[in-house]
């Protein structure tokens, strides 16, 4: 899996929790943990499937944090600070955490296919696969059970943009800024595919000027 697409979508989902909680959930059992089951059992007598979510969201910020694991150490090889692990080794954590996140999901789809936030961080793991085409998907659903959804709103424009559909991108920026105009996440996406469409249109540009052949033979 390559780094810099996964770490665009790790900006754009970090400040967006598709749980009760973004921080890092403790593999080994301990107050925080005990703290989040007793909420997803409290929230799996309201919400059917709750726990199976629960599970999928634990793998997911798994998933995250290994990403800024990686992105340090990738800092501090290039520094010549600390030891380096081969990227083979996050590319295979990462594709476990991801597979088990959507393992989890299958199980709530199957008994809930009505919660928005399932939909919403099943898009974020294709998100992260840079499979886009699935994560428009999800986000439709989403839109479709939570219109006012200002994060479904983001995630399609960043898959738009990512798709190479601009237009659409534009279209839902306009929708999540409506939902909330300080999104910060919508402006980032609008500013970014502005300064694609000039660099695209410099490079046109420069595309039909000839180029600068000196004459070295004249005097």
């Amino acid at each position: 899996m390559k780094l810099f697409p996964a770490l665009l979508t790790l900006f754009l989902v970090m400040g967006c929790s598709t749980g009760p909680d973004a921080r890092h959930v403790p593999d080994q059992p301990g107050p925080l943990e005990k703290e989040y089951k007793n909420v997803a059992k409290y929230q799996e007598k309201e919400i059917p499937g709750y726990m199976y979510y629960h599970r999928a969201w634990v793998a997911y910020h798994d998933y995250k944090n290994l990403l800024i694991e990686q992105e340090e150490r990738v800092t501090r090889a290039g520094r010549r600070e600390g030891s380096y692990i081969p990227e083979e080794y996050y590319g295979k954590k990462q594709k476990e955490y991801l597979d088990a996140a959507e393992a989890h999901l299958a199980k709530m789809f199957e008994v809930n296919k009505e919660y928005p936030e399932a939909h919403l961080l099943q898009s974020a793991i294709y998100m992260a696969r840079e499979n886009y085409e699935k994560a428009v998907n999800h986000l439709r659903e989403v839109l479709t059970l939570e219109p006012l959804a200002d994060k479904a709103w983001v995630y399609l424009a960043y898959c738009q943009w990512r798709m190479g559909n601009e237009d659409e991108a534009k279209k839902a920026i306009a929708e999540a800024l409506k939902l909330k105009p300080d999104s910060t996440d919508a402006v980032w996406l609008r500013e970014s595919i502005e300064r694609e469409e000039r660099k695209k249109a410099l490079e046109s540009k420069q595309e039909g000027v000839p180029p600068f052949r000196p004459k070295l033979d004249e005097k």
